[in-house]
Parts: structure tokens; sequence; C-alpha cells
């Protein structure tokens, strides 16, 4: 890694490089939306009256395929092992830099942190059977997490043909939606982690410069 020879420095290389994707992250599209917190997780529920009967139809508001690409792109970094700025390269020099000031609270915060970002691939919030595709045995489960991975790094960012074979019998409306929250919650997981890392700053919890 590039930085500074003391460990400290280093800690703070990966933590001031972090804080410069941050910045990018967070001014994404997706992430200036006012309805950011919800955004891909709440519907409508449209009715009308037609011929004398009640019909009703669900709506979701989502971005634009092209904000979630640009957002997908700018937390990619986050979670190559081998990036600088990958999240358990951050959490780990946030606890390294608060292991002699920070109090047992904060610690406890951080060590909360890395379990989120070491759990991201596994939150998932819905799944849905397949039909059979290349590489997947029919009936197989797909939650919301493989799908937008799929969509995203398969399909958008890179062309990867067995994550495309995977996405071809899921509808665009579900990738979309998959992707929609899957770079909603990266973000979120980043305000948090630069604004937790502001705070420790703030409060003197952080070993100084060196």
């Amino acid at each position: 890694m590039i930085g500074p020879g003391t460990q400290n420095g280093k800690w703070w290389f990966v933590l001031d490089e972090f804080l410069d994707r941050a910045e990018r992250v967070l001014n994404s599209e997706i992430a200036r939306r006012q309805d950011f917190a919800t955004v891909g997780t709440t519907m409508r529920l449209i009715g009308s009256v037609v011929s004398g009967k009640a019909m009703f139809s669900i709506e979701r508001d989502v971005p634009r395929e092209a904000d979630v690409e640009s957002a997908a792109a700018r937390v990619r970094p986050l979670f190559l092992e081998n990036d600088p700025v990958f999240h358990g390269r951050v959490t780990m020099a946030l606890g390294g830099l608060s292991k002699d000031s920070g109090s047992e609270q904060e610690l406890a915060t951080i060590k909360a942190l890395k379990n989120a970002w070491q759990s991201f691939e596994k939150s998932y919030r819905w799944s849905m059977g397949t039909s059979f595709s290349r590489g997947i045995p029919p009936g197989q489960m797909r939650n919301d997490r493989q799908i937008a991975r799929d969509f995203i790094y398969g399909d958008l960012v890179h062309a990867d043909p067995e994550a495309r074979a995977r996405l071809r019998h899921i509808s665009m409306d579900d990738r979309v939606l998959a992707a929609v929250v899957w770079v909603t919650d990266a973000t979120c997981l980043t305000q948090a982690t630069k604004q937790l890392a502001i705070d420790l700053d703030d409060a003197g919890s952080l070993a100084p410069r060196p």
C-alpha cells in the first residue's frame, strides 16, 4: 500500500482516501434524492374505476438506469479487497487509530459498522424463484443482492456471460429494483462510515497524524 511508513501513517492514508471516495459516493444523483432513505423500498397503490369496476395497480418510483450505474461505479472500490478504500481496510484503520483514545462505546460502534459491511451481501430483503437458466437449477431462489450483483457488475459495468445467463428469466423491473436497493444500502453505509470518522476525529478519539 502506498503511504507513510508508520502504521498510524498508513491508517491515516486509508482514512483520507476513503473520505475522498465518500464525497464522490455521496455526490451521486441517487444520494441527493429527497427520498434517498426509502428509494426502491416504497410503493404507491393506485386505484381507479373502469366500467364500474375498481382497478388497482402498484407503482414504484425508481431512479434512471444511468443513475444506478453511476452510483454502483462510485461504491465499487469499497468492495474490492485490493483497493486502498476497501471497507475492511477502512474499518481496520478506524479501529487502529482509536484503540488508545476511543471510548468503549466508540470502539463498539466501529465493530458494529465493520459487521454491517461484512454482512452486506447476506442482508437481502427479498428473493424469488427462477426457472431454468444456465448454471442455475430450476426453482433455485435468487435474492436481491445476488440479482443486483449480476445486473450491475455482470451486465451494466462489465459483460459477464455467466451473470447475464443467470438474469435471463428475471424481469428488467426486478433487476433495476434490486440494483437500486443495493446501491442505496451501500451508499448509506458509506455515509455512516464517513460520519463516524468525522465524529471520532472531532472528539479527539483518533491518534494524531504522524
